[in-house]
Parts: structure tokens; sequence; C-alpha cells
């Protein structure tokens, strides 16, 4: 189950797992301070074992997003938030 972070929200819904525009290595914002890196590790832990129980259609965005989990900036977790969005993949109770 995904923990609630009272910083980091996910959105209502997305209609794509990633914001077209967006490039993850030009991310520009600050890096992620110690619990919010390790949110953000948890995040992509979650949408990994997703993508291998079958939700291939994510398995592009967690690949991509997966290459910064050793110093995440917060982009990297405002687009792992956006793909809990898309088809609403969230696992809340």
């Amino acid at each position: 189950m995904l923990k609630d972070s009272p910083k980091w929200k996910i959105p209502k819904n997305a209609p794509t797992p990633m914001t077209s525009a967006y490039e993850p290595e030009m991310d520009g914002f600050s890096e992620l301070g110690r619990e919010d890196h390790a949110y953000f590790q948890e995040l992509i832990g979650i949408l990994q074992w997703a993508t291998e129980i079958g939700r291939v259609d994510i398995s592009l965005e967690v690949s991509l997003l997966s290459q910064y989990q050793a110093a995440p900036r917060e982009g990297h977790m405002e687009q792992a938030l956006r793909i809990f969005a898309f088809e609403d993949i969230c696992f809340q109770p």
C-alpha cells in the first residue's frame, strides 16, 4: 500500500503517464531531501512491481525514472506521482 506523504499528493487524474514535453535528464528542480528520496524510491519500487505483473503500458516511463533513484529531483517525483494518476493505478485502500 502506498503511504501518504504530507508534502506530495497524487494528482486526481492524468491522461498520459508522463507530461509529453518532460525530459528527466534536463530536470532543473532541486534534489530531494532524505525522506523524500526514500519515498521516491518506494514509489519506483511499486511501479516496477506493477510493470512486472502486467502494466506494460507504463514500463517505459518507469524505466526512465528509475535511472534517477540515486539523486532524484522534485520534477522526477512529480512525474512518478503522475504515473500513479494515469489509469488510476493508485493502490489506496
